[in-house]
């Protein structure tokens, strides 16, 4: 008998669970309201209705009531384990096609071979791959998830389970996520010529979605059995890396000159400012990853190993970024006249 309860679960709560898209869901917030489109509630996405967390409720309840010889401990586990089998397959195939989105976006940016700096052969332009949208909804989902499984368990009296069967629906969606992520950050583990602009957009979108530090983000772990870090991980790794892109992108104008042997850019006045150019527009796109960047490398920590120092009192990252601007301004002069 509790075998067949525990299918009411699974049914009652299946009959809710259809994947969703969490791209319409977002532009419809955002069209709605005026205010920042992220925010760590999950309350705007659809979830369980009334009567159903009520049917949910009042079977986990009975099998909680039976008597202690008739198995109802296991009758209650299972009941649990069918509804976390079930949130977990919304939560992934609603994720899925954007994740599948990120994956082919970052794939088609990062698989070219080429030699110098990518950024001047390859083209990416902020938000194609939809980071932002894709680390929001995996918080937003995330937190309503939270949010159900509260209501369900409240009152119930069994300590414990809310982490395990939060950690049981959210690990799949998670085990996709980080998948994407040696395609999306690959200098992480490999050293590889990747796309810095690509990165510069995961770390606004990620700032915004998992919060300052990944505080969101790390609130929504805490509450669940068998942590992950490892998005935050990546985070923090991005982070460490771009602040090696600031001499690197020095290092990329001067060198041109010298590279005449080379097939990664032609040595023509033309490149040479076309490259220098490009890179101050996209720096200024970046506008607000660059500056809290600058603000922890420090005063032209970027002519030598670009390793962060803390900022000269006296000067905020404006100041810092007009700086590197004149410093990169006055690398590609220095190597139009070496030209």
């Amino acid at each position: 008998m509790q075998r067949k309860l525990a299918e009411l679960v699974r049914e009652y709560t299946a009959a809710e669970s259809r994947p969703v898209d969490p791209t319409s869901i977002l532009a419809q917030r955002t069209s709605a309201r005026p205010a920042p489109l992220l925010t760590s509630s999950g309350s705007a996405w659809p979830g369980l209705s009334h009567d159903t967390m009520a049917s949910d409720r009042a079977l986990l309840q009975f099998l909680l009531s039976l008597p202690s010889g008739t198995s109802a401990a296991t009758g209650f586990s299972t009941a649990v384990e069918l509804y976390a089998e079930v949130r977990a397959s919304y939560l992934k195939n609603s994720l899925a096609p954007l994740t599948k989105h990120v994956s082919d976006t970052a794939n088609g940016v990062q698989s070219v071979s080429v030699h110098g700096p990518r950024e001047a052969v390859v083209v990416y332009t902020r938000g194609s791959a939809r980071l932002g949208e894709w680390l929001q909804a995996l918080v937003q989902m995330t937190q309503k998830e939270h949010d159900l499984l509260s209501t369900l368990l409240k009152d119930l009296g069994q300590p414990g389970v809310f982490g395990r069967t939060l950690a049981a629906v959210v690990r799949p969606t998670l085990a996709l996520v980080h998948s994407v992520l040696p395609t999306l950050l690959p200098r992480l583990q490999h050293g590889l010529n990747a796309h810095r602009l690509l990165v510069l957009d995961f770390l606004g979108a990620s700032t915004e979605a998992l919060g300052p530090d990944g505080a969101r983000w790390s609130a929504l772990l805490r509450t669940m059995d068998g942590k992950n870090s490892e998005l935050l991980d990546a985070v923090g790794g991005a982070q460490k890396d771009a602040f090696l892109f600031f001499p690197e992108f020095v290092r990329d104008v001067k060198v041109i000159p010298v590279q005449r042997n080379a097939d990664s850019l032609d040595t023509g006045v033309s490149d040479i400012a076309r490259l220098g150019t490009f890179l101050l527009r996209s720096l200024a796109e970046y506008q607000d990853v660059v500056l809290s960047l600058f603000q922890a490398l420090g005063s032209r920590n970027w002519t030598a190993s670009g390793a962060p120092l803390p900022a000269p009192a006296g000067s905020p990252a404006q100041v810092l970024y007009a700086e590197y601007a004149t410093d990169l301004l006055a690398s590609a002069v220095i190597s139009l006249e070496r030209t």
